[in-house]
């Protein structure tokens, strides 16, 4: 064989494995240049990520911060508040202010108007007694209380102290409960009533009951002063049109009231007591 043949046959077989060595090592780029894209995609959306947490991270910061400069006001707030307190109780607390008690709750706080036992209506105080008395003394146990006997200025008024006397019946069943005494008479003369505050009564707001004003004078009666002072007779609810109707005149000089079909004393008659709210 030639040089030259021998020298082909050799070339020939080393040129194929070349050639497929190139072939694979094309193979493995193109694999290579896509792992690369992938690690430059998945380190986009990495960065991407990362943005996001560091924006995220920085609002929380800024709301944390909010949110501790808020808790430190409160704090102080509350500190302020509390030495307020102190301060305010102990000038509630000192004698000077001890009438105060009479009228708010230590434990509370909380304020009305009124002292126990009274309530309060139209910006005033009311009470009824439970013992019967005479009219006058009736009108001295309010003034002792620095009020007068209950006047009817409004219609609302009337409403209130007619309430006031059903509810005060049904909270007291033990009494033989007739009616209440109010501030209004016609002592100076026959006909003329006239409330405890000097004012006559309007037409306009009058309240009787019916028959009445009568001025009957019962056979025990031994004055014959018939029936000069005026009381709310509570009726049996608040129901109905004439309700509101319930005075009645009767003798100021008992503390008892003598039913129209008796002869001889027989219920209790008390008082309601007014002063101004303070």
């Amino acid at each position: 064989m030639s040089e030259r043949k021998k020298k082909a046959v050799l070339i020939h077989p080393c040129f194929g494995e070349i050639n497929h060595s190139i072939q694979e090592q094309r193979v493995i780029s193109i694999k290579v240049m896509q792992e690369v894209n992938h690690l430059k995609q998945a380190l986009y959306h990495s960065s991407q990520n990362v943005s996001r947490l560091e924006i995220e991270n920085s609002q929380l910061k800024r709301h944390l911060n909010a949110t501790l400069e808020e808790k430190a006001e409160l704090q102080l707030t509350l500190i302020q508040q509390k030495d307020r307190n102190r301060k305010m109780l102990a000038i509630l607390s000192s004698n000077k202010l001890s009438f105060i008690w009479s009228v708010c709750h230590k434990d509370t706080l909380q304020c009305s108007s009124c002292p126990p036992g009274w309530t309060e209506h139209s910006l005033r105080c009311f009470m009824i007694s439970t013992t019967a008395k005479k009219w006058e003394d009736a009108r001295r146990e309010c003034l002792d209380n620095h009020g007068d006997l209950a006047v009817v200025v409004t219609a609302k008024d009337q409403a209130f102290l007619t309430n006031f006397t059903i509810q005060f019946v049904r909270r007291n069943p033990q009494l033989d409960f007739h009616s209440a005494w109010i501030g209004l008479q016609d002592m100076v003369q026959e006909g003329t009533f006239i409330w405890v505050n000097g004012e006559k009564v309007k037409s306009n707001l009058s309240y009787w009951r019916e028959m009445e004003p009568n001025n009957a004078i019962a056979s025990w009666d031994a004055d014959s002063s018939g029936q000069d002072c005026v009381a709310i007779v509570p009726p049996k609810s608040s129901s109905g049109t004439k309700w509101l109707n319930s005075w009645d005149d009767i003798i100021c000089g008992v503390p008892v009231f003598s039913s129209p079909a008796q002869d001889t004393p027989s219920r209790e008659v008390v008082h309601a007591c007014c002063f101004p709210g303070k």
